[in-house]
This record gives structure tokens, C-alpha cells and sequence, in this order.
């Protein structure tokens, strides 16, 4: 089996083809220079991502042939700007918040505030869904190398998803937004009763289901208090749940009001849109509520890039 070297560049992470791709996510690994190809030095400083995918014993060549690797998110060292060490949000608070802004059940079973090794053996052990065109929706995700949980976590995304889903990437086009929205064809109109219709739909089904299971995590968009936005990632990936702990700083104190600002991701790839039912252009769609500060991710548009997307998105409300 022959992998690609991986860049980790913008470019890299925005780049899309037609097969299903790999996201390779370090939990714990040193800041890499974005101009050189990537190596993994953590236990064995030679050891490239290449050589630690090679022979595992955990995936089947076959399913692989093809697909093509797109990055890397990895820590940088964390400026001690504004950075505190704080408590995670209780549990009955965090569980209450989420019902009264978005109707998800108090009884559902939330892993708020994960660490990161324990979000690469939730991601391992849990994450399922499609890998390849074709394919069922009960398929492995994440895998390790044989590195363990000292190394990358590679993560297979839908077939449809191998980059942002532009097209399915909407607002819900409220009066007040109308004249203060670029709108173009990367980011069109929701209709707002549709949107209202499809995110009582989606957390029906998630309060529901009998094994939902939630992943949150509580970041920021930006380091600096006067102009960081608190960010909370709730989805049903851990693997979206790393990328987010790993690319986003936490513990930023001095924000004014941080419940006011703060963003809300719920993102639940297991569901299906319907286009003539709710108004969405696929099976999947990405909508941006500018009004409650909410972004529901509808559907299997797993790529993780659209994370950091609609952080930076809030970064700008």
C-alpha cells in the first residue's frame, strides 16, 4: 500500500477530490513546519507517517487502494495570553444549556471535555459510518498506526464529503440578515421556517435514538479576550471532537459575557437530509443561524475543514 506524504498547508486542507480522503490528526504531536513534507517524531524521530501506516494490522489493504491523504492539524505551543487553567462546564449545567438553545434531552449520554488520547480511542471505537463510494454507513472511520495514541489518527470521510461541502453550505436568510450577508453560490439563502423545521427534525432524532451519544467540547475562536469567541462543538464524531480540542485554544478568560457570544456546532453526520422535505440541495447540509448563533451540520459532511470554517465564521458575528 503506498501512501502520500502529507503537507500540512491551507491548501491541503482545502483541497477536494473525487475519492474518499484521509485527514491525519495529531493529538500530541510538535509543531511542524508547514513547508516540508510531514514526519512524525514522537517516539521515533525517523519514522514518517508513510512508515507508520505501512503493515497495519487493523485495515484492509484492499478498501484503501486509492484514497489519497489531505492534512494534518497538529498543537502549537499555546500562548500563555489570557490562558487559565478552568474547571469543565458541570454536567447538569452544560446538559441544561443545551436543551433550552437547541431541545436535546437531558438524558442524553454527553462526553463533554475529553482529553485528547481519550477522544483518539473514542474515535476508534466509535466513529461509523461511510468510507467508500457505494459503501454502507456502518463502516469504520478512525484508525491508529502503529503508533498508538502517540501518533496520528487517521480518518476516513465520506465519499461526498472529501472536501467543504460549499454547495450544501447555506444561512437561514432572516430579515434582519438579508442586506449583511454575502450571499453567492458557496453560501445561498435558507429558507428560516425550512431550517427551524429541519433542527427540531434533527435533534428529534438524535433525542430519540437509542444510542446517542455526544461529543462536546468547549474552545475558542481566538486567543486574545477582547476579541475571542467561546465555541462549543457538539457532535456525534470524537474525531471532530479532537480536531477541535486540537486546532482551538481553551481556557481564555477575560471575555465580557462569554454565554452571550458564544457559538454553538451541533453536528450529526448519521442523519439524512431530504431535499423536498426540507428544502436542502442533497443529503446533506451546513446551515449557519446568524440570529441564535447556532451552525447545524446536518447530514455526512464529516470533512473536518468545515469546523474550522465556521469558527472562523463566528469570529466575524
Amino acid at each position: 500500500m503506498r501512501l502520500q506524504k502529507v503537507i500540512a498547508t491551507a491548501a491541503a486542507l482545502a483541497m477536494s477530490t473525487t475519492k474518499p480522503c484521509k485527514a491525519f490528526i495529531a493529538p500530541s504531536a510538535p509543531r511542524v513546519a508547514r513547508t516540508k513534507p510531514l514526519t512524525v517524531s514522537l517516539q521515533e524521530p525517523a519514522t514518517t507517517v508513510k512508515e507508520a501506516t505501512e503493515n497495519r494490522h487493523d485495515i484492509h489493504e484492499e478498501s484503501l487502494l486509492g484514497q489519497s491523504p489531505i492534512g494534518l492539524a497538529t498543537e502549537c505551543p499555546p500562548s500563555k495570553i489570557g490562558i487559565v487553567d478552568r474547571e469543565p462546564v458541570p454536567d447538569a449545567k452544560l446538559r441544561n444549556e443545551l436543551h433550552d438553545l437547541l431541545g436535546l434531552s437531558t438524558k442524553l449520554n454527553y462526553k463533554a471535555d475529553l482529553n485528547k488520547k481519550e477522544l483518539f480511542h473514542e474515535a476508534i471505537e466509535n466513529d461509523r459510518g461511510r468510507t467508500m463510494e457505494g459503501g454502507g454507513y456502518g463502516d469504520q472511520k478512525s484508525f491508529s498506526t502503529k503508533l498508538g495514541d502517540g501518533g496520528p489518527l487517521v480518518f476516513y470521510t465520506d465519499p461526498d464529503a472529501t472536501g467543504r461541502r460549499v454547495k450544501d453550505t447555506f444561512a437561514a436568510a432572516y430579515p434582519e440578515f438579508e442586506d449583511k450577508v454575502w450571499w453567492k453560490s458557496d453560501f445561498n439563502k435558507y429558507d428560516p421556517q425550512q431550517y427551524k423545521a429541519l433542527l427540531e427534525r434533527v435533534v428529534e432524532y438524535l433525542n430519540e435514538k437509542e444510542d446517542s451519544t455526544l461529543y462536546v467540547q468547549d474552545v475558542y475562536a481566538g486567543r486574545d479576550p477582547s476579541f475571542a469567541v467561546p465555541f462549543r462543538f457538539v457532535g456525534e464524531y470524537a474525531t471532530h471532537a479532537l480536531f477541535a480540542r486540537t486546532m482551538f485554544p481553551k481556557n481564555v478568560e477575560g471575555i465580557e459575557n462569554p454565554d452571550e457570544k458564544r457559538w454553538t456546532m451541533l453536528n450529526v453526520p448519521s442523519f439524512r437530509t431530504d431535499p423536498d422535505r426540507d428544502g436542502s440541495r442533497s443529503d446533506a447540509a451546513i446551515i449557519v443561524d446568524f440570529r441564535r448563533r447556532i451552525a447545524l451540520v446536518a447530514g455526512p459532511a464529516d470533512y473536518c475543514g468545515k469546523i474550522s470554517f465556521l469558527k472562523s465564521l463566528s469570529c466575524n458575528c
